[in-house]
């Protein structure tokens, strides 16, 4: 990225704070991607790189690889911006492939589940598997970022019967209220897990992120990993998979395609 040189004159701070607050919603993470879309929110070039240029010097970021990151201090992560979808859960496509309410209860399941969405968003692009993927990982991050759609469940050993639909009708059930609480403590853990997560993750080698994502949303959620998590109210041992889903709509894995996940860059990992 080109950087402007000490002669020209640094924006005025509330420019550069506004900036940085649009930058959380990219991951605090400055690349080619997150500065184009800062233009096209408005940001003149000019202003992005006398900011960035200064936050390097200051300390307040840190070059990674093609990345630069933000620090804390001046840039506070939180869920993306811009991941979006066609459809809720309550479009006629998707209540086609939702489950009755009761559907799953014999096996200890409450409530609705999506079933084959992934079948189901195959058939609705006529079989191209890059799009029906990047539509459903749309779908799904934008459900989980609203609270509509939920990977929940109590016990790391027992796999729910796939992503719960919790509106509507199907926001009925009694456990409802316990999902509602876990979604506001997963959108308040979101920016400090990513940075977590980024931490201890390096991009030379991306296998170390799956030692972290389970272990960092129990830290999240006040359980210890180490041990047998506690069965308390509103703990879910499928958060980390949520904010997956979330970073992989946000593009914050690079090569992702069908069969392919791709590998984090920065936020998700850092380099030495």
């Amino acid at each position: 990225m080109a950087l402007l040189s000490f002669s020209l004159a640094m924006p005025a701070s509330a420019d550069v704070e506004k900036l940085w607050q649009f930058m959380g919603g990219q991951g605090c993470s400055i690349g080619a991607d997150s500065r184009s879309a800062a233009v096209a929110a408005g940001f003149a070039p000019e202003t992005i790189d006398a900011a960035v240029y200064a936050a390097l010097e200051s300390g307040a970021a840190d070059r990674q690889g093609d990345y630069i990151l933000l620090d804390r201090q001046i840039c506070r992560l939180r869920l993306p911006d811009g991941i979006s979808s066609p459809y809720t859960v309550l479009s006629p496509e998707i209540v086609a492939i939702t489950s009755d309410i009761d559907a799953f209860i014999e096996d200890g399941w409450p409530g609705c589940y999506l079933v084959d969405p992934i079948e189901a968003f195959k058939a609705m692009k006529n079989g191209a598997d890059d799009a029906a993927m990047s539509d459903y990982f749309d779908f799904v991050a934008a459900g989980v970022i609203s609270g509509d759609l939920r990977m929940y469940g109590p016990s790391p050993l027992k796999v729910p019967p796939g992503f719960r639909v919790v509106a509507g009708r199907c926001g009925e059930s009694a456990d409802v209220g316990d999902i509602r609480r876990n979604h506001d403590r997963m959108v308040a853990a979101f920016g400090e897990y990513t940075r977590q997560l980024g931490k201890k993750t390096p991009c030379s080698d991306p296998s170390e992120a799956a030692i972290w994502t389970m272990a960092l949303s129990d830290w999240m959620q006040g359980v210890d990993p180490v041990g047998e998590p506690e069965a308390k109210p509103g703990y879910n041992a499928w958060m980390w998979l949520e904010i997956q889903m979330i970073v992989l709509a946000a593009g914050w894995n690079d090569g992702m395609t069908a069969k392919d996940m791709g590998d984090p860059r920065p936020p998700l990992c850092h380099y030495p």
